[in-house]
């Protein structure tokens, strides 16, 4: 059954549930917001990443990864941006569920819910243009973190 902004037991469930049904609602209820939200989406989408990046290594040692690098191009450059986020989104889930699976489901689940405060305020207050700013500062941070 389909989420529905009007139904109040859809409501409550979880912050990615909740969050889908305040966009359903935006949409729905003011259009003029919502077309507004989807402009300044393709607007940021379309921009050059600013400040300085580190530039992704080609790799020739004959695993899986140069082999992909061979494939799509040594930074990934014949993927196209909705491919891209979508290895970017399997990694972070590979991450996260190796990462439960060495700590515990139940601490790392404690640990996500200890942060659903600030996952809703990044949800609705940070700019879809500074996604990519912030997920490249995490990626430096757990790259400085021990495995």
């Amino acid at each position: 059954m389909p989420l529905n902004y009007l139904n109040p037991n859809h409501w409550g469930k979880s912050t990615l549930t909740d969050n889908a049904l305040r966009l359903q609602q935006i949409k729905a209820e003011n259009p003029k917001q919502w077309a507004a939200m989807i402009e300044a989406d393709i607007q940021a989408l379309s921009m050059p990443i600013k400040g300085k990046s580190t530039e992704f290594r080609a790799v020739t040692n004959g695993s899986f990864l140069d082999y992909l690098q061979n494939e799509y191009g040594s930074t990934f450059e014949k993927l196209s941006r909705v491919q891209q986020l979508c290895i970017l989104k399997l990694l972070c889930i590979n991450l996260i569920n190796s990462e439960a699976s060495l700590i515990g489901f139940s601490l790392a689940d404690r640990e996500s819910w200890e942060i659903i405060d600030l996952l809703a305020d990044i949800n609705q207050n940070l700019p879809i243009g500074e996604y990519l700013s912030l997920a490249e500062a995490i990626i430096n941070q757990l790259k400085k973190l021990p495995e």
